[in-house]
């Protein structure tokens, strides 16, 4: 991916979420650090936002990205779909890398946790909504749509909803 296209979608999730996505755990890191956290959020939040249906102000509300988040960096359940949306991001500033395996097996672990309802091997932003995770984890006909978003494979979301929007 071209640093252009980078810039475009930095752009497009700043303007989606600029004032949505909680920081407030990022207060004391350097402004680097907040940005690349935020833009991380931001893709997290945009991937509801486009699978979902959803909008931007609910989207940023689902995300659980944070020390101790088990990998799971967004919880979001769609109850007219009664769909469990659990999304993992990964944000780097010069476009390149891939995914790394131990962020998959956390994810991964993050996922078995949440569907066991393990509650206690989670921070307080997935704790808080453990009523609302459980009660969507045992409805009947409920279906879990997990979502990996990397800022190479952002594309993939576009079918769903466009940057232009």
């Amino acid at each position: 991916m071209s640093i252009i296209h980078l810039r475009q979608i930095e752009s497009k999730l700043s303007s989606l979420f600029n004032d949505l996505i909680n920081m407030d755990d990022y207060s004391k890191k350097s402004i680097q650090d907040k940005e690349i956290a935020f833009l991380s959020r931001s893709l997290a939040a945009f991937s509801i936002y486009a699978v979902a249906d959803t909008s931007p102000e609910q989207a940023a509300t689902s995300i659980t990205d944070g020390y101790h988040d088990n990998g799971i960096d967004a919880v979001y359940f769609d109850d007219r779909e009664k769909t469990l949306y659990i999304v993992q991001t990964k944000w780097k500033k010069d476009g390149n890398g891939s995914l790394e395996r131990g962020d998959n097996l956390k994810f991964i672990q993050g996922i078995k946790d949440l569907i066991n309802v393990e509650f206690d091997r989670f921070n307080d932003k997935i704790k808080v909504r453990a009523k609302e995770i459980e009660d969507a984890l045992y409805q009947v006909n409920m279906k879990i749509v997990i979502i990996l978003a990397y800022r190479t494979h952002l594309t993939s979301l576009r079918s769903c909803k466009s940057f232009d929007h």
